[in-house]
């Protein structure tokens, strides 16, 4: 199934974004699930993972300049935080839609 808003540029960030994020879940959840309970006594399994990951990452960025950093930081939260206002739309137009009461409303 092919996505496309018809910007090659926007599709191809919203698709490097959303294929890393599930990457980097699956991959955490892998990693966590396949250390042992004793693997690293008196810390959080998870959050050991992170901390291996975030070191992987700051590798890769190392000789990027800081300003390109901070602005693929800002594009990913800006799309992060579009999701979420829309998600927030949608379950409050499915709530008038539906009645708070469960009552479903027709329209059109």
């Amino acid at each position: 199934m092919a996505y496309s808003c018809g910007n090659e540029d926007v599709d191809r960030f919203a698709l490097v974004v959303l294929r890393t994020s599930w990457m980097i879940c699956d991959l955490v959840e892998n990693l966590v699930d396949a250390l042992r309970e004793d693997a690293f006594p008196g810390e959080n399994k998870g959050s050991v993972v992170i901390e291996m990951l975030y070191g992987s990452m700051a590798t890769a960025l190392d000789a990027v300049d800081s300003q390109e950093i901070a602005r693929a930081a800002d594009l990913i939260e800006l799309t992060t935080d579009r999701v979420i206002e829309h998600l927030r739309l949608a379950h409050q137009l499915s709530r008038r839609m539906n009645g708070d009461d469960g009552v479903s409303r027709n329209y059109g």
